[in-house]
């Protein structure tokens, strides 16, 4: 159902025509409307509503997802849905292009399966959360284009499965960190410019192989 020209507001009983572990794809519609009546989301259902018009808070229910793609809509809070307390399955959450503000919740521990984050393209302000270092499956971390503030965090130096790290475009500072080269061996694409830092690259971004 991509890029079907929808444009209603899902209703409530939505997720009782699909199944466990299904793929739900209304990505590229013109869907408008919350989400917070979509009480049961079915436990590992692939959620795909990129490039639609929705907004409001995002329901707990939604962590049930394996996958779960709200990129390029209009939501403006995500704390709520980040910090409850209970344990997040997804392994990919895509909120860039959205209209999120505010400092980055420090509440990664409960997302111990995510691969892929990507918060690109919204105004988020503060420095990065140094509990960010406790996704320690993540491959992708995408922050750019926000206005991100002060150095990385050295916990980032624990997600060692790192492939991609893109922070370009933000407002961070002080030098670009040794351990970079160090300790995160599988980096393929580290993007960092347009940002404030100071000094000389470190020697040690020569030893990341794939680079």
């Amino acid at each position: 159902m991509s890029d079907g020209d929808i444009s209603d507001v899902l209703p409530s009983w939505f997720w009782g025509l699909f199944g466990d572990r299904s793929t739900t794809d209304l990505s590229n519609n013109q869907i408008k409307g919350t989400l917070g009546n979509l009480e049961v989301v079915p436990f590992g259902v692939e959620v795909r509503f990129g490039s639609n018009q929705l907004e409001g808070p995002m329901p707990s229910s939604l962590s049930n997802a394996s996958y779960l793609d709200l990129s390029d809509n209009k939501f403006s809070e995500m704390a709520s849905f980040l910090c409850s307390s209970n344990v997040k399955i997804p392994k990919f959450l895509d909120l860039s292009g959205n209209h999120i503000s505010g400092e980055l919740p420090n509440c990664w521990t409960h997302w111990v399966n995510l691969e892929l984050l990507d918060l690109s393209n919204n105004s988020f302000s503060g420095k990065i959360p140094p509990n960010i270092g406790c996704l320690l499956r993540i491959n992708t971390l995408k922050l750019r284009s926000n206005r991100l503030v002060g150095e990385l965090p050295s916990s980032l130096k624990n997600c060692t499965s790192l492939n991609v790290i893109d922070l370009g475009n933000n407002k961070l500072s002080s030098s670009v960190p040794e351990w970079l080269g160090v300790c995160l061996p599988n980096l393929v694409i580290l993007m960092l410019q347009f940002n404030q830092f100071s000094g000389t690259l470190p020697s040690q971004l020569c030893h990341l192989a794939h680079l």
